[in-house]
């Protein structure tokens, strides 16, 4: 993971990346905010935060996960092949590598499993906005997309729904299958399902 710095970083004595301090009023300041006549009141907070963040950051960014094996034997499992010789065994080793991959790099704490589960709003989000631009709804831009851009995005959905499944600690094959099996029961008498 690399550490991005921010748009202007104060070091913890007040200075900016730049050698001026925001007390300064140098209208060289990165944040190309003009100069302000006072400083804050009490900026100590401020630069105390700021400090913290940048140990942080400094602290994610020399992070290595210490064993990677299970990772790499999972992108192994999930390697690109001939998807018709694979079958569908590579979605599910291919969500589980990267629900691995995440943990590595992220962890697996519950802000982390958020994240995840929220993603799933993102992901929806653009495949409403293919779906637009496939109408051509915004006639400033018209028509943007096809049919196959939001099959794309759906397709980003789904899995992304496999590796919040898997993030949980469950398998999304089973899960999934469970859920098929719920669709089954209501569109098919139990006689006619199949085995």
């Amino acid at each position: 993971m690399t550490a991005h710095p921010a748009p202007h970083a104060f070091a913890a004595d007040g200075s900016s990346a730049t050698g001026s301090s925001p007390e300064s009023g140098d209208s060289s300041l990165e944040s190309g905010l003009p100069p302000t006549d006072a400083a804050p009141a009490d900026a100590a907070p401020i630069k105390a935060a700021l400090a913290d963040a940048a140990l942080a950051d400094a602290a994610l960014a020399d992070a290595a996960p210490a064993d990677t094996a299970p990772v790499d034997a999972a992108l192994t499992d999930a390697a690109p092949v001939d998807a018709a010789a694979a079958g569908d065994g590579r979605v599910w080793a291919t969500a589980r590598a990267f629900r691995l991959w995440l943990d590595a790099a992220n962890g697996t704490g519950d802000a982390e499993l958020t994240c995840r589960v929220l993603k799933l709003t993102e992901e929806a989000g653009e495949v409403a906005g293919a779906w637009i631009g496939l109408l051509g709804q915004n006639p400033r831009k018209g028509v943007t997309h096809t049919r196959d851009d939001v099959a794309a995005e759906l397709a980003d959905v789904a899995f992304t729904a496999l590796v919040a499944i898997e993030s949980l600690g469950l398998d999304a094959r089973t899960v999934l299958d469970g859920c098929a099996d719920k669709v089954h029961a209501r569109i098919a008498p139990a006689d006619r399902l199949p085995s």
